[in-house]
């Protein structure tokens, strides 16, 4: 069995715009960041997170997910085919009308992550977002790449925006394995 260690993890104490984990060793294979998310937004919705690597905010990412939301769409298919600046809407966030102390859950892998012959690197994600009311919930499966040869040694996480940021209490893990 592989060994499976943290390299991150955190708790907000505060409201925050972006998580920013930095320095990812290049001592993996590959990477699973699993976060627990809940924004200030004044909404009884879930909200849409992005990701962007290394930095890099240019047209270098798309993505793609299955997702079902609410009673009204059952199943619904969603794709960002062209370049994009970020991946958009990997991971859902819960918003503050939704009930207390609940939060959307997601997972993203990151296979060969530090690889620097792979130019177009993948990620997996699963992504989950419900509460006690039946007419709003979310849940996803999607992946997108990110056209980048070098090691990715940066992953930043979005609020929706920076009007309705990260609550605190938002948690994440960042975990590296051979």
């Amino acid at each position: 069995m592989a060994d499976y260690e943290v390299i991150a993890q955190e708790t907000l104490t505060s409201t925050a715009a972006s998580i920013d984990i930095t320095s990812i060793p290049a001592t993996y294979a590959h990477l699973e960041l699993v976060i627990s998310a809940r924004s200030t937004k004044a909404a009884a919705t879930t909200s849409g997170g992005e990701i962007t690597l290394n930095g890099l905010t240019s047209s270098i990412y798309q993505s793609a997910a299955l997702y079902s939301i609410n009673s009204s769409t059952p199943a619904v298919y969603s794709y960002n085919v062209d370049a994009r600046t970020q991946v958009d809407n990997p991971f859902r966030i819960m918003n503050d009308s939704m009930p207390a102390n609940t939060y959307a859950a997601a997972k993203i892998v990151i296979p060969n992550y530090a690889n620097t012959s792979v130019v177009r690197k993948g990620l997996l994600v699963q992504s989950s977002a419900a509460s006690d009311q039946t007419s709003t919930w979310w849940h996803s499966v999607g992946g997108a790449h990110v056209t980048l040869s070098a090691a990715i040694n940066q992953i930043t996480l979005f609020a929706e925006s920076a009007t309705y940021p990260f609550k605190a209490g938002t948690s994440y893990y960042l975990a590296g394995w051979s």
